[in-house]
């Protein structure tokens, strides 16, 4: 009867020590200031595909973005990062077709998402805070700009090509 006492006692207890090991464990409350300096990317964007991730312990979510408050804006829009697939190794479930604020911290081609950030689904959560200290960019306005920048560069060779041609016929009049 001892025997059976001590074995559930043994495996009840280990049970409860094998969660701790297991569990996320952020410290408290972290000020926004500091969170937004440890991030490297701060942005909002809808998820648009999940897949699993470059281990089998994560998945990764490509955004499509609306607004960037930190970080570099791919090109074409979108970023991809990666969260561990278990909320006890600080994971955040992300489906496709959500709105998300995200905090993320790595380089722009390994971004990574913890639940101890202050990513949230509440997309305008510390947006006052966001737009006070950030300025809000979106993907479509650098769009704009680098179409803009695109065919100044594009006035600029032409106009140098007529000059140059003015140049040689003038020079042909002499």
């Amino acid at each position: 009867m001892m025997l059976k006492h001590t074995v559930f006692f043994i495996i009840l207890f280990s049970h409860g020590f094998i969660e701790l090991i297991n569990s996320c464990s952020c410290v408290g409350d972290i000020p926004l200031e500091k969170s937004f300096a440890d991030a490297t990317h701060v942005f909002i964007g809808k998820a648009i595909r999940t897949a699993p991730g470059t281990t089998r312990n994560e998945y990764r979510i490509t955004f499509l973005l609306d607004k960037v408050f930190k970080g570099l804006i791919p090109s074409n829009g979108r970023i991809i990062a990666s969260t561990p697939y278990e909320s006890a190794a600080c994971g955040v479930s992300i489906r496709a077709g959500e709105n998300w604020q995200v905090w993320a911290t790595g380089s722009d081609d390994a971004l990574q998402i913890s639940s101890c950030s202050k990513t949230t689904n509440e997309t305008t959560r510390n947006i006052d805070f966001l737009n006070k200290y950030a300025s809000p960019r979106s993907p479509s306005n650098l769009h704009v700009s680098s179409t803009s920048r695109c065919q100044n560069s594009l006035i600029i060779t032409i106009t140098s090509f007529f000059v140059l041609i003015g140049y040689h016929l003038f020079s042909l009049d002499k």
